[in-house]
């Protein structure tokens, strides 16, 4: 995969490109924590990652999302970073360094 491919954008919680994102971290809460999983995915109202204090950004390659997370305010001067997600067929590619 070569950086061309590959395309940031800034969407909301609702977006359909957020879907598969959110589903995959989903499935590996519950892999991983399992029965609280669910509760932790609702645990955040989706307007926290809506602009001015938070925002949502996924990776597409060919339209499809790869990568993505969201950021909310912490405090005056910090975000927090949440829903941070890689699909795993995109794992160990180097796809954080590619430019």
């Amino acid at each position: 995969m070569s950086a061309p491919d590959l395309v940031v954008q800034r969407i909301g919680l609702a977006d359909p490109l957020a879907a598969p994102l959110l589903a995959g971290l989903t499935h590996e809460y519950r892999v991983r924590y399992g029965a609280g999983a669910d509760r932790e995915m609702s645990a955040y109202d989706g307007s926290e990652f809506d602009p001015p204090d938070g925002g949502f950004l996924v990776l597409t390659s060919a339209g499809m999302t790869v990568a993505g997370g969201g950021f909310r305010r912490h405090g005056p001067d910090s975000a927090e970073l949440k829903r941070v997600w890689t699909s795993p067929a995109h794992r160990r590619t180097g796809l954080p360094i590619q430019e």
